[in-house]
Formats: structure tokens, C-alpha cells, sequence
């Protein structure tokens, strides 16, 4: 019992550890030309396989951990791709 009590602490220490290293960016997605939110619109690391999309008020987080440095970057049907080298933590974006 007490084995099992030690393996659960050490997972969670582990979760710990993990969430520790991750940083979230999050941000809204707007028109540029009307300010209304861009709903699904495709939010995701470049070369990677981490993303997520827009919510109905075009907002959106995504985890972010220290070995990932590639562009940000944001895409919906009918606009164009942007590509952010340097982005915040907490952004407003607008799309052409």
C-alpha cells in the first residue's frame, strides 16, 4: 500500500514537472477589416504537430513547451496566413 502511495506521488511530481517547462500562449483572433472574431480558425507551431483552433469569440490557448521554437502560426479558408516570429503570451491578432 504504502509502495503505491509513493508511485502516485512520483506521477504527480512528474505532471508537475512537466506543466512547469509548458507555457501557454493565448490571444483572440479578429477580421482587420470588420474587428469581429474569427471562429475555427487553425492556430498551430510550424513543423509541429501542436495546435488548436478558435473558439466562437476567436479566442484561443495553446500549450507551449522550451524545446519549441518554431513560428506561430494562424490560417482560416478566405484569409491569408500570417506567420508570427515573436509573439506574446497574451495577444490580439488580426486577419487581412
Amino acid at each position: 500500500m504504502e509502495i503505491q502511495r509513493i508511485k502516485i506521488l512520483q506521477f504527480f511530481l512528474i505532471l508537475s514537472a512537466i506543466h512547469i517547462h509548458a507555457q501557454s500562449i493565448s490571444g483572440i483572433i479578429l477580421d482587420a477589416k470588420t474587428n469581429l472574431p474569427i471562429e475555427s480558425a487553425s492556430v498551430y507551431f510550424d513543423n509541429t504537430t501542436i495546435g488548436t483552433s478558435t473558439n466562437y469569440q476567436g479566442k484561443f490557448e495553446i500549450e507551449k513547451s522550451e524545446n519549441i521554437s518554431s513560428n506561430l502560426v494562424i490560417s482560416f479558408i478566405g484569409y491569408e496566413k500570417v506567420t508570427i516570429k515573436d509573439y506574446d503570451t497574451n495577444s490580439i491578432y488580426k486577419f487581412y
